[in-house]
This record gives C-alpha cells, structure tokens and sequence, in this order.
C-alpha cells in the first residue's frame, strides 16, 4: 500500500476533482452542486501553490503566478455565490468579473516566465513571437464577429457591458498562451500536455458559453462550470506532477533550433485562409466592424510576410556560411587552397605582357620554421592559438585586393596584386619579422617562431617556367608537385608549385627567402629566357 509521500497526489487530486464535478453536471444550480464547486476549486487552488512550492527558481515563481490566478476563479466564484445567497442586486459593476479577470493576467505571466527560463535564442523567440501573433490576430477577428458584435448589438453601454467584451479578450490571451506552448521547443512530458490541455479546453469552454445563448439555446451554461472544474485540474495535477518543472527547463540536445518546420509552415496557412473567410460571417455592417476586421487582417498579413522574410535571410545567410566555409580555412578565417586557385587565375588573366621591372601579381608561399616545437611543447591548443596569430599579422601587412590564405598545417601564402621587384623583397622582408615577433600564450609562455618564404612573380608565362625551374633546382626531394613534370599542371598550380618549391630552396639554407628565377617575354611568338638565379639577392637569413 502507498504511502503518504509516495502517493501520486496529482492523480488523486484530479480524480476528486473530477467526483465533485458531478453534481454540477448533473443538478446545475442545486446546493450540492454550488458546494462540491466551491470544494473543487479550493482544491485546484490549493494544489497549484502546494506544487509551486514543491519548486525552484522559475518553474517556483511560475508557478505561484498560475497558483494565484486560480485563486482569482476561487474569490470571484465564491463572492458570486455570496452574492446569490444574500440577494445582493448587481448593478454595472460586478467584483466577481473583475476577479475573473485579474485571473488571465496570473495565467499569462505564469505561462511567459516558465516559457523564458527556456533559454531559447533570439531568432527562436522572435518566430514564436510572429506566428503567434498571426494565429491569435484571426481568433480575435472571429471573437469579435461571434462574441463582442452580438454584445454590442444589445444596445447597453455600461460598466458592465465593458466588463463582458473584456472576457474575449481574455480568451485571446489564453489562445496566446497555447499557441506560445505548442510551438516552442522544449519537452513534450504529460504535465506539458496537461497545461496545453488545460488551456486549449478553457478557450473552448469559453467559446462555448459566450456562443450558447445564440447558437445552442437549449444548453444550460451552469452544467459547462462541471467541465470547466474537470479542465482547470489539469493545471494543479501539472504542477504535482514528478515533472511538474519540465515547462521551465531547457530544450533537449538539437531541439531548440530556430529552423521552420514544414508543419508550421502548413499552419501560417490557417490565417490565411481564416481571413478571406471572415468577411462572409455573420455581421451588421458597420464602420467599426471593417475597421477591426481591417486592422486583424493587417496583422496578420504582416506578421505572415514578416516571418517568411526571416526564413528567406536566415536561407541566405546559410548559404553564404557554407560557401565561406567552402573557401575559407575554419581556423583562421583565411582563404584556404582553393579560393587562392581562383584568386590566381583571375590575377593572372587581368595581367597584360610585362618586363622584369613592371608590377605584377606576386605569390608569396610561407612555412613555418619551428612550429612543430610549438606543438610538442605546449600541445595542440597552443599551436592553433601561434597559427591564429600569425594569420592576423598577415593579414595586418596585405593591401586591399591582397589574398592572404592558408594552405594547410603551418603553411601560409599572399597573393600581393601589381606588385615590382622591390617592392617584393620588401614585403617579403617584412613577413619574416613580423612572424618572427614573440608569442604570448594563454598561460603567458612567450613562444617564437620563424618562417621560409618562396616568392614568385606569377604575371602571363611566369608560371610554367618559373615552376620547372624552380623544381629542376631542388631536383626530387621536393616531391611531383615541384619536379620537372609541374610544367603539365594547370596555371595556378605551376604558379604555387614555383613559390612552394622556392620556398623549399629557403628552407634548406636555414630559413629566409628565396625568389624564383623570372621570366622575360622576348618575343610575340613567346619565346622565353630563363635567368639563373641570384643567389647573392635572393636568400635572406633567417631572423
């Protein structure tokens, strides 16, 4: 046999609650059934602040807020019936409305601090935000056709009156409410289904009533109260529950994306077509009437255009994200191999015939020396964070128009636009100390590195010369990439073959420089001289 503290209270409050409620149904208006009503709603009450304290943190304080609004139903159903048995006359102002409701304002600011304590992202909340909006603009056209325009139409214009369009209101902010739990991620456990039970049932129930007294006049409002106690048990059986605090805790692992599903997309259609189909409801014509009907039908539209503009950016944005990832390197945010294969392309075949001396587009292939020290001594982190630093002050010596990419491991290169022989051995120079400048690590280790720079004037003809020439100096060692057959490679692979195998040349001699031999056009018919290397110009020590 259970005991106390293992019982599951949630049940059995729900199934007395669901006992009391008989007698309402099945005697409306009867003693019994005013006291099993009352009894029924101290019990929903006293549930929901018992399971509030039952909690922490967000799902404590939310819900509190659900707790006191029902304490709300239970004064204004309690003072109604004090009313009744007293035969107090209600004039224009009736308490027990005003209490009812108070009670939507618990009900949404409970449901609104369990939903944030979510966790969920901007671009998420803003999307719920948009369709809910667009969902509740047409319940509010259709509250306003069948539940106010039929109040209205009665003639009064009390207190009272004013107090009745504000429970449509209400409902709205209840269909609100629903919306908000349905569509947002996060766990789909029984007490979640029970809150959104509860909520759906209550703005049925509600609709229901108000449309009684026209569309179904043989229905006795009172026996709906027995449904009305049986659904609003759902809430304190939520909050009793094992995983009462499930509405306030983050999404699962890969739910709390911010993609549209398809089914949501289906359902933005419903306001849609509930629009078109609203003028053709029942409805004196009226200048208010179009106004309202105007005003829902504006929201709704903007918030429909408003919300497929965001998926139309965020696809672009995705799309510019995978083709950055295409071409760039994910560590350093460099151009990798493959955006540097195009950028020399294009560099070259805007090249017209040059000297020695014009400005051409100059390849700079860069290796590090000593990186592999770097990653024994201080691990893997340490290297990515030397990498990360020596790609920003790359980036830091380029021009605008320059390339600055990584080729892969400790290998870096620049593509520098329209650049003399000067001005080359100059860059070049300024690479080598501004890699060799010490590194900070995280743990404040100061780490320094060196580099081997191959350079190649890459302008039209440059690259398949220099790169056999340079490939025929360092003979096999530099592996097929740099040996005699690189003249059957494309352009721009001649063209990083040269620099690469330049740069070999400088890291055998110790670290520095080293240009590739260039190349001088000396007829139309494209005969080629290939000059002999410097070596007293073109090798610089390493630093």
């Amino acid at each position: 046999m259970p005991t106390f503290s293992s019982m599951r209270w949630d049940r059995v409050l729900w199934g007395v609650c669901a006992v009391l409620a008989l007698p309402t149904a099945l005697r409306p208006g009867s003693a019994l059934a005013g006291t099993t009503y009352l009894a029924g709603m101290v019990l929903i009450a006293a549930g929901l602040w018992w399971g509030a304290l039952r909690r922490s943190g967000a799902a404590r304080r939310g819900w509190s807020l659900l707790a006191s609004a029902a304490s709300c139903w239970l004064a204004g159903d309690t003072l109604q019936r004090v009313q009744a048995a007293l035969g107090l006359t209600i004039g224009a102002f009736d308490p027990p409305d005003v209490l009812w409701l108070a009670s939507y304002f618990g009900l949404a600011a409970g449901v609104i601090v369990m939903f944030r304590a979510r966790g969920l992202g901007p671009a998420v909340v803003a999307e719920l935000r948009l369709d809910t909006v667009a969902l509740t603009a047409v319940a509010a056209i259709l509250c306003w056709r069948l539940m106010m325009v039929p109040t209205l139409q009665e003639g009064h214009r009390d207190l009272r009156t004013f107090l009745g369009l504000l429970f449509p209101v209400g409902d709205l902010v209840v269909m609100a409410l629903l919306l908000l739990l349905v569509l947002a991620p996060g766990r789909r456990g029984m007490p979640s289904l029970m809150v959104v039970g509860c909520l759906a049932a209550t703005f049925g129930l509600d609709c229901l009533y108000a449309l009684s007294s026209s569309v179904l006049p043989q229905l006795d409002g009172e026996r709906l109260d027995a449904a009305l106690l049986v659904v609003n048990a759902l809430l304190p059986a939520a909050a009793l529950h094992p995983h009462g605090g499930e509405l306030a805790e983050p999404p699962p692992d890969g739910e709390g994306g911010h993609r549209m599903h398809r089914g949501r997309v289906l359902l933005l259609g419903v306001p849609l077509i509930a629009v078109s189909v609203a003028p053709s409801l029942p409805a004196p014509p009226s200048a208010l009437d179009g106004t309202v009907t105007a005003l829902a039908a504006s929201v709704v539209a903007a918030s429909i255009v408003a919300r497929f503009y965001r998926v139309v950016r965020e696809r672009e944005q995705a799309q510019a994200a995978l083709e950055r990832q295409a071409t760039h390197d994910q560590l350093t945010g460099l151009a990798n191999r493959t955006l540097l294969r195009d950028r020399i392309v294009a560099a070259v075949l805007r090249t017209g015939p040059v000297g020695d001396l014009d400005p051409v587009p100059v390849l700079l292939y860069l290796d590090l020396d000593g990186f592999k020290a770097v990653n024994d001594t201080w691990g893997h982190a340490a290297g990515d964070l030397v990498l990360q630093v020596i790609a920003d002050r790359l980036r830091a010596l380029a021009r605008t128009g320059d390339t600055v990419a990584r080729l892969g491991g400790d290998e870096f290169a620049v593509l520098a636009l329209a650049m003399g022989p000067t001005d080359t051995d100059r860059l070049a120079e300024r690479l080598v100390r501004a890699v060799a400048e010490p590194i900070r690590l995280d743990d404040g280790t100061v780490t320094q590195v060196g580099v081997s720079v191959g350079v190649v004037r890459a302008g039209p003809d440059v690259g398949q010369d220099a790169g056999r020439n340079a490939g025929q100096d360092i003979g096999q060692d530099a592996g097929p990439a740099h040996g005699p057959d690189a003249g059957a490679m494309p352009d721009e692979e001649r063209i990083l073959a040269a620099a690469d195998a330049a740069m070999y040349l400088a890291k055998a001699a110790g670290g520095g420089v080293r240009v590739a031999a260039p190349v001088r056009r000396t007829s139309a018919a494209g005969t080629r001289k290939v000059l002999p290397p410097r070596a007293d110009a073109t090798t610089s020590p390493r630093r």
